[in-house]
């Protein structure tokens, strides 16, 4: 944060939000931990930018008028937001909101700065993450941080020095696409043979339930460990199958932890990182998961480095919400909406 920026910060009250799930999850929060307060509301369908905001509004007020000291209305609110979807933080637009009508290089952090009077500044929720994770987090000692996000989809985030590197057009993270076999399931964006459909905790689900579909050992299995409630079936549950060495769930993990582990070496390769942070549901996986990812990526390094400690993200699910707060005291950039 330059010094010209803060004096406004220093004045204002800084607040975190995070949009998901379509701008139908809205949530506020004061503090920096996992267990800080929060504010949080669930819209009935994809919102405009009208209403999400109105929203947003309201449940800001709430979260500052619980404070201490309740604030007037000449109040000013440091804000950061992480967006789930696309989000050009050096404008401070939303690229686009899917099945959200309206988003489309919609102006947010000028309309919110024009609203609560401070700094607004925005980042992707992968970047909000692997800021919060770089500064108060798994790795708030690491110099270099490569941040995995494994979630519906897989995003990464790299933190140098406090800071989260952005590319020429801000379309970096995006390891969803990365290219880790010739073949295999269709990935979202059409294309075969990327890490989505291999390595994202929702793939894990989706790839299991697939299998089992061939196995009545495998189903019975789902049955169990969900409490008869397969759409209740997780990333964590066919970790845990496999451990007990359920076939179809120990091919599943098989399959992602190579691809996974194949795009981590090629990444550290290039960047070199001083740790590797996995966040989203597959953080609290336990060793089941990270040791034989951590065998995989070792024997892949070998031939020309270390490989770094692989770790999982310690503020799981808040990251990417703790993330704004720390953004909107300016941590981690200086892209800012006067």
């Amino acid at each position: 944060m330059t010094d010209q920026l803060a004096p406004r910060v220093a004045a204002s009250i800084p607040l975190g939000v995070e949009i998901g799930e379509h701008a139908m999850r809205l949530t506020v929060t004061r503090g920096t931990t996992p267990l800080a307060p929060r504010w949080q509301v669930r819209l009935p369908a994809p919102a405009a930018p009208a209403e999400a905001l109105a929203a947003l509004d309201t449940l800001i007020e709430r979260a500052l008028n619980e404070r201490e000291t309740a604030y007037s209305s000449g109040t000013r609110v440091a804000l950061g937001v992480a967006l789930w979807d696309g989000a050009d933080a050096e404008r401070g637009i939303v690229r686009a909101m899917r099945y959200a009508p309206g988003w489309e290089d919609y102006p947010l952090a000028e309309r919110l700065a024009a609203r609560w009077g401070g700094p607004v500044r925005l980042l992707a929720a992968s970047d909000a993450a692997a800021l919060a994770e770089a500064h108060v987090g798994a790795g708030q000692d690491a110099p270099v941080v490569l941040y995995i996000l494994l979630a519906r989809s897989v995003w990464s985030a790299l933190v140098a020095r406090g800071r989260v590197i952005h590319g020429a057009a801000g379309n970096t993270g995006r390891l969803a696409h990365w290219r880790v076999r010739t073949d295999g399931p269709r990935c979202s964006c059409g294309a075969y043979g990327h890490l989505e459909p291999f390595a994202a905790a929702q793939a894990l689900v989706r790839n299991m339930i697939g299998r089992a579909a061939a196995s009545d050992e495998s189903t019975a299995a789902i049955l169990d460990i969900t409490g008869g409630r397969a759409e209740a079936m997780s990333a964590r549950a066919v970790v845990q199958l496999a451990a007990h060495d359920d076939a179809a769930a120990v091919a599943v993990l098989a399959d992602a932890l190579d691809a996974l582990a194949s795009a981590l070496a090629n990444l550290i390769a290039v960047l070199d990182p001083a740790l590797v942070v996995l966040g989203g549901p597959l953080a609290e996986a336990g060793d089941a998961f990270f040791d034989p990812l951590r065998t995989r990526v070792g024997v892949l390094c070998e031939p020309f480095t270390q490989a770094p400690a692989v770790v999982p993200g310690t503020l799981e699910p808040a990251a990417p919400l703790i993330g704004a707060r720390l953004l909107a005291e300016g941590i981690g950039m200086e892209t800012l909406v006067r």
